[in-house]
């Protein structure tokens, strides 16, 4: 009878052998650290460069998890913006610099995100982000008083007008509107916000009150300037 039961132990033992490391591999998977991650609330308006900010720390202890990859998106509209990828530091902390792009004033989704490892779980977690109307300026030039052309032909004035976004003093392509001595148009930068607009005065007088204006959009302040020009 014992002979029987140590000659089907002795067969069974590869098995149990190779069985072995199927249990070890389930209890290191189960052992992997919890985490938790906590993003931090933020603000901007278009053109400005902000830090946008997560902590992960153990979920049992709290205490910082460094060396850890997480990720930073947006959510606007049907869209995702991916901003970057921090990596904690020795406080748990993954920060990312971004430079806010023209979106409209709005409330939207701030997403961090760490993908998990081999040793750590996954985490992620949402915060708000408040994107504000980014306040513009328009400048109008000094007048420039010439002949029309190399050629000759009779003088004329023109002056530049240029619209600008404050944050980061970038040129924008909009819509503006000038009045000049009570009559009214409207005048676009096209495409290119490079460039500035060139507004020629009437010849008809020798003092221009020049006025210009830009309503403002979803992104963006209005603003407006006004100067009188002489000849």
């Amino acid at each position: 009878m014992f002979t029987r039961i140590a000659l089907a132990l002795a067969l069974l033992a590869p098995a149990l052998a190779q069985a072995a490391p199927v249990r070890a591999g389930r209890t290191a998977q189960a052992a992997r650290v919890a985490v938790r991650l906590t993003a931090k609330n933020a603000a901007a308006v278009p053109g400005e460069t902000r830090t946008l900010e997560a902590t992960l720390v153990t979920s049992a202890t709290g205490r910082p998890v460094a060396g850890k990859p997480v990720s930073f998106k947006l959510k606007v509209g049907n869209q995702i913006l991916a901003l970057g990828t921090g990596t904690t530091n020795a406080q748990g902390k993954a920060t990312v610099s971004w430079k806010a792009t023209e979106i409209n004033q709005g409330a939207y989704t701030l997403t961090a995100r760490f993908a998990g490892d081999a040793q750590t779980t996954a985490a992620a977690d949402d915060a708000n982000f408040a994107m504000i109307k980014g306040i513009t300026n328009l400048s109008l030039g000094n007048l420039i008083w010439g002949p029309l052309d190399a050629h000759g032909g009779g003088d004329f004035g023109v002056v530049f007008v240029e619209l600008r976004r404050q944050a980061d003093g970038q040129r924008l392509a909009k819509p503006i509107t000038m009045t000049v001595n009570g009559q009214t148009w409207q005048v676009n930068h096209g495409s290119n916000p490079s460039t500035t607009v060139s507004i020629v005065l009437p010849s008809n007088t020798n003092r221009w009150t020049v006025k210009a204006q830009y309503f403002g959009d979803g992104a963006n302040q209005a603003s407006s300037v006004e100067r009188t020009y002489s000849h």
